[in-house]
C-alpha cells in the first residue's frame, strides 16, 4: 500500500507537468497509470463490472479512464478527444451510465463562511 501511495504522488506530479505543458495525450496515459496503481491499494477499489466498463470506455477511444469516489459510489472519470465524446456518451448510456456535466474552476479552493448565509 505504501509503495502504491508513493507512486500515486509521483503520478500526480507527472500529471501536473503534463497539464502545464498542454500534453493531453500524456494526461490520458497518466490517468490510466494512476488507475492501475489505485487498484493495488485495496481489494475493494474495483470489481469485474468496473474493470469491464473502463476497458469498454478505452476501446471506444477514450485516452484515460478511472473511477473516483469511495464507499460503493463514485464516478467514472473519462478523458477523450472532444470528437469522441458523443460516441462514448452514447455507448455508455446504453450501459445505464449517466453523463454528469462539469466545469473547471481556475480560481482554486474557496472558503465559504456559512454563518453569513
Amino acid at each position: 500500500t505504501i509503495k502504491s501511495l508513493h507512486k500515486t504522488k509521483e503520478l500526480a506530479e507527472e500529471l501536473r507537468d503534463a497539464l502545464k505543458n498542454n500534453d493531453l495525450s500524456q494526461f490520458g496515459e497518466i490517468i490510466n497509470k494512476g488507475w492501475k496503481v489505485k487498484r493495488n491499494i485495496s481489494e475493494g477499489i474495483t470489481n469485474k463490472g468496473i474493470d469491464k466498463l473502463i476497458s469498454h470506455t478505452l476501446s471506444l477511444g477514450a485516452e484515460g479512464a478511472k473511477i473516483t469516489g469511495a464507499g460503493g459510489g463514485g464516478h467514472l472519470y473519462v478523458y477523450a478527444e472532444s470528437a469522441k465524446h458523443n460516441k462514448i456518451i452514447k455507448q455508455l448510456s446504453k450501459l445505464k451510465a449517466v453523463e454528469v456535466k462539469f466545469n473547471f474552476q481556475f480560481t482554486g479552493a474557496t472558503i465559504i463562511d456559512t454563518n453569513n448565509l
